[in-house]
């Protein structure tokens, strides 16, 4: 179907004449990277982030915004591959810090209190979630840290992994 040309952080495919159908089926499917292409992370399109933030639900929370928006307020999450900033996260205060470690104490005390079947089933949930955004959380994984989507969602699957685990799957 075409030439490997390379491998490490991805692979990168030269498609024959012959092989261009069977090349833009494997980069749809985000198993071969092409060079300068849409799936290739050192062509980072802006927009592939907000459309994989806007299909999991985060693109709207108030902490995440868009890099037109960023200030010295905000973190940027940058894509290695390219150096471009993908998204911002908004800095907390020291008092909302405090706030939300006093919240999580809060909650491990009452989390403690939850009968083990019950809490099993709240992970095996976790777990489930964790899969079925898998693709989504793979790929925004991917443009974080640079690796290829297959990477990416492989570490999606171990979170799914270690919460199968926990429950005895």
């Amino acid at each position: 179907c075409g030439v490997i040309l390379g491998e490490g952080w991805g692979m990168l495919l030269a498609p024959t004449a012959s092989g261009q159908a069977c090349t833009d089926d494997l980069v749809n499917r985000g198993v071969l990277f092409e060079p300068g292409g849409r799936r290739d992370a050192a062509s980072y399109h802006p927009r592939m982030a907000k459309d994989i933030l806007d299909r999991l639900g985060l693109f709207n929370d108030p902490r995440v915004v868009p890099t037109s928006r960023l200030s010295d307020r905000h973190v940027a999450t940058i894509n290695p591959t390219t150096g471009e900033a993908l998204a911002g996260v908004a800095l907390e205060t020291t008092r909302d810090y405090e706030a939300a470690v006093s919240r999580a104490v809060a909650a491990q005390k009452q989390w403690q209190r939850v009968p083990a079947p019950k809490r099993g089933e709240i992970v095996r949930l976790i777990g489930n979630a964790f899969r079925e955004r898998a693709q989504d959380l793979g790929a925004l994984v991917s443009l974080e840290m640079g690796k290829i989507r297959a990477e990416g969602v492989g570490e999606v699957q171990e979170c799914v992994d270690i919460a199968d685990f926990a429950v005895g799957l």
